[in-house]
């Protein structure tokens, strides 16, 4: 079992619901796949997610620099 700080329990709930939202719109997708299946798919999602709002930080980032100098 995971432990989860007090202050954090209502975001991991959100983010447990919205695993297992994506998992069930995977299944209505990619019917006869198995658990393991849809939890990759929405790791892979997820990463993808992150990665781009890493990338889109950057380049606010990178707007804000340019336009101060």
């Amino acid at each position: 079992p995971l432990r989860i700080r007090k202050g954090e329990e209502q975001k991991v709930e959100q983010a447990v619901a919205m695993v297992n939202d994506k998992i069930k719109e995977y299944q209505k997708m990619y019917a006869g796949k198995d658990k393991q299946d849809y939890l990759a798919m929405c790791v892979l999602m997820l990463a993808v997610e992150q990665q781009s709002l890493k990338y889109r930080d950057m380049e606010s980032q990178q707007t804000k620099s340019d336009y101060l100098t």
